[in-house]
């Protein structure tokens, strides 16, 4: 399986945009499967095409949550494929907020995809190595991050609790992995699922994980615990931050790196 970063905050090379976004693409044996579609399209398209993916022949698209960083190129990408279906929560079409003025949700109406849409509500197999993972329980509270989110309905707002999350489980005949966009339900939450759910921790993690704005003292329980369970490779990408990627790396050296637009990881 080779899975190659779209977008994200940094580029690997030149050519290619970095926004504050986040795309990845996946190509098995028998699917192609886009999660998520950056922050603009400008971004995703130019990137695809720089990088050889047609995007006209992706079979799945699957929308990790409803943040226009992760969705502000679904029209681009619906303008140039008609045939991928899209993976997403039943509360992916809640309106996001940042704060309770900064509408921070999907940029199409859903009438423009809607027709298109196969909702997402427990574990789903898309292909014979990849399964799509539903917003997992919270064993611990501490690693969520929800501050700052919120919905709103009608003329309140209540607090985002990210119940549209989605995450990707991805196996082969060597390692099973986890592919998190932004992990606000929180790492360890999400690794304890898939883990239950696939009978092993998994040994490869591509994860944003919400920390760029946490304190050390904040990051120093989640990096002890991604780091005491023997996970083989850890890509740290788009929202994590430099401290919480940095942190991780002294407590897992040699297995941490970052992800960004144009890099290539064979699964």
């Amino acid at each position: 399986m080779r899975i190659t970063i779209i977008v994200d905050n940094l580029a690997e090379r030149g050519g290619l945009f970095a926004e504050h976004g986040f795309a990845l693409y996946l190509e098995t044996s028998e699917k192609r499967i886009l999660f998520d579609t950056g922050a603009s399209g400008l971004a995703l398209l130019h990137n695809a095409q720089r990088l050889g993916i047609d995007l006209a022949l992706v079979d799945e698209l699957v929308i990790s949550h409803g943040h226009s960083d992760h969705t502000g190129g679904l029209g681009a990408f619906l303008s140039v494929n008609t045939r991928a279906r899209i993976r997403m929560s039943p509360a992916g079409w809640l309106p996001k907020y940042k704060g309770r003025e900064a509408y921070i949700g999907h940029q199409l109406p859903s009438e423009a995809f809607e027709d298109r849409v196969a909702l997402v509500d427990q574990p789903l197999w898309i292909a014979a190595d990849v399964r799509v993972m539903p917003a997992v329980p919270i064993h611990d509270q501490m690693d969520t991050h929800f501050e700052g989110m919120y919905i709103r309905e009608g003329e309140a707002f209540r607090q985002d609790d990210f119940s549209d999350e989605l995450s990707l489980l991805i196996e082969n005949s060597e390692y099973f992995g986890v592919i998190s966009a932004c992990s606000h339900r929180g790492i360890t939450n999400i690794l304890e699922e898939a883990s239950r759910l696939a009978g092993e921790y998994p040994a490869v993690v591509i994860a944003g994980m919400h920390l760029r704005h946490s304190s050390p003292e904040q990051i120093d329980p989640i990096a002890e615990a991604l780091a005491s369970r023997g996970i083989v490779q850890f890509h740290s990408a788009h929202c994590s931050g430099p401290l919480a990627t940095g942190m991780l790396r002294e407590r897992m050296p040699g297995r941490v790196g970052w992800t960004s637009s144009g890099k290539v990881i064979e699964f």
